[in-house]
């Protein structure tokens, strides 16, 4: 079991996936929405953005719209730079699972295995 099963057993909070939304047609590329909203967060240009990954701004924009799918290299750079997981990009982690993920990142191997075990302790309950 990982920590984040441990922590979501705990404070109950459901996987949400539904920002993940399948284009028109074929669906066999997803629009990943929360790029642009990771953008606009930031107060990024899209020609900002495709810089920073080596790109176009039209190359970007077909990302952000889902008519191109993201080189995994991106999202991790894109991941990296925004201070959020691939996941959560992509849309199969929610922003509880951000906040955990940036807790738990800063934290040593010993205050791991420490806090780990204590929420292991406390859902076995």
């Amino acid at each position: 079991m990982t920590i984040i099963h441990l922590i979501r057993r705990k404070v109950n909070t459901p996987y949400r996936m539904s920002c993940i939304v399948p284009l028109k047609g074929d669906g066999r590329m997803e629009n990943y929405k929360r790029l642009r909203d990771l953008r606009e967060d930031a107060d990024l240009t899209q020609k900002a953005v495709g810089a920073l990954l080596n790109t176009t701004q039209q190359q970007y924009a077909k990302y952000e719209l889902g008519v191109q799918e993201i080189p995994t290299r991106h999202l991790v750079t894109l991941a990296d730079y925004y201070d959020v997981s691939v996941d959560y990009i992509v849309g199969r982690a929610d922003w509880t699972d951000v906040q955990i993920y940036r807790f738990w990142k800063n934290r040593t191997e010993k205050e791991k295995r420490r806090i780990f075990h204590k929420l292991q302790a406390e859902c076995e309950k």
